[in-house]
């Protein structure tokens, strides 16, 4: 339920959120519409565009994009001062719509990827491999397109879709995010992380499992499987050291019990496939101190 300034509304469904500038987030509800949202006050922003939404992407050059419920996709500035307009038809059995930093956009679910050309005004169908995969979702890192599939991996492209390199090791994608230098990964083996684009990667097994993943100028948040509010999953850095996971209790900056964490005299242990990762507490933030038992895989902490 929001309450903001008299206005009253219950949100029956939140289908996505995509953080935008200045710590605000663009959220899509059901069946109220676009709704720009700043989480630190609580302030909630009805968008000129009060139509069931389902999904919204992140934005180019101050213009984001929305599907409606009803197949139709509207394009609108993020300030909100003017009404959205009608943009393009959602391909069908499509989940995921994204624009690329030079403002492409994709599209791509169930009838795999799909690339909209100015050109012709229309969708054009482009083919990851000979068995065409179902997508799990869309991301960029450093000019290279990553798809993630939910039984072919990952898959990657330098040149806007047209040629495609299969990344190994996963088979199961069910979220993917870049975030600088970092690519994060929901497979089979949890949370796994890179920095080299996908060629190495680190698995992490947390508990609750991870479920999907979005990023704000705080962080890399986890949104972990079930239904427990109390609390949430976080990653931070800290010096340009690689984002851990860790437990987050929301409106409080005290880390919780985790298998594979343990928390002592200020300094955080976290088991890991490489060994154990120490961190020391500098306010707000976790800073990497070092690691013991390298190259080991720690299953438990206590």
């Amino acid at each position: 339920v929001i309450d903001n300034d008299s206005l009253a509304m219950k949100i029956e469904k939140i289908t996505a959120i995509v953080p935008i500038k200045n710590g605000n987030w663009l959220v899509a509800t059901i069946p109220n519409g676009l709704f720009r949202v700043n989480p630190v006050n609580n302030l909630w922003i009805s968008v000129p565009l009060n139509i069931k939404v389902q999904q919204v992407t992140n934005n180019y050059q101050n213009i984001a994009y929305a599907v409606l419920t009803n197949g139709n996709i509207f394009s609108g500035e993020i300030n909100h001062q003017q009404a959205w307009n009608y943009f393009a038809t959602f391909p069908n059995n499509s989940q995921i719509l994204y624009v690329n930093n030079n403002g492409k956009l994709f599209a791509g679910g169930n009838n795999g990827l799909n690339r909209f050309d100015v050109t012709s005004n229309n969708w054009q169908k482009i083919y990851l491999s000979s068995n065409d995969p179902e997508l799990t979702c869309i991301t960029e890192q450093n000019k290279q397109l990553i798809i993630g599939t939910n039984n072919q991996g990952l898959f990657s492209s330098h040149d806007e879709g047209i040629t495609w390199h299969q990344l190994a090791k996963y088979k199961l994608i069910n979220a993917c995010l870049a975030v600088g230098n970092y690519l994060y990964a929901v497979t089979e083996a949890g949370l796994s992380i890179s920095n080299d684009g996908g060629i190495i990667w680190r698995d992490y097994h947390l508990t609750p499992q991870p479920l999907s993943l979005i990023a704000d100028d705080q962080g890399v948040i986890i949104i972990p499987k079930g239904n427990n509010q109390k609390n949430q999953l976080k990653l931070l850095s800290s010096n340009g050291n690689a984002p851990i996971p860790f437990y987050l209790e929301v409106n409080s900056s005290m880390v919780s019990r985790a298998p594979n964490l343990v928390v002592a005299n200020n300094t955080l242990y976290l088991a890991s496939d490489n060994g154990v990762e120490l961190f020391k507490r500098d306010n707000d933030y976790w800073q990497w101190q070092g690691q013991i038992l390298s190259q080991i895989k720690i299953n438990d902490l206590a």
